[in-house]
C-alpha cells in the first residue's frame, strides 16, 4: 500500500498545477485574440452598402 503523505503530495501538485493553469488563462485568451485576429475592418469594408454618391473617388 502507498504512503498516504505521497498520496497527498500528488493532489497538491496537481492543485498547484490546476492553480497555475487558472491564473495563466487570461493571458492566454488575450494573446490568443492577438496571434488569431481577424481584420475587422476589411471584413467590415466588404460588407458595407456600396456608395452611390457622385463625388469624385480619390
Amino acid at each position: 500500500m502507498e504512503d498516504p503523505a505521497s498520496v497527498f503530495d500528488c493532489f497538491g501538485m496537481i492543485f498547484t498545477v490546476l492553480k497555475l493553469a487558472l491564473a495563466l488563462s487570461p493571458i492566454i485568451v488575450l494573446a490568443s485574440l492577438f496571434v488569431f485576429n481577424t481584420d475587422t475592418e476589411e471584413v467590415y469594408q466588404t460588407k458595407r452598402k456600396p456608395d452611390f454618391s457622385l463625388e469624385p473617388l480619390e
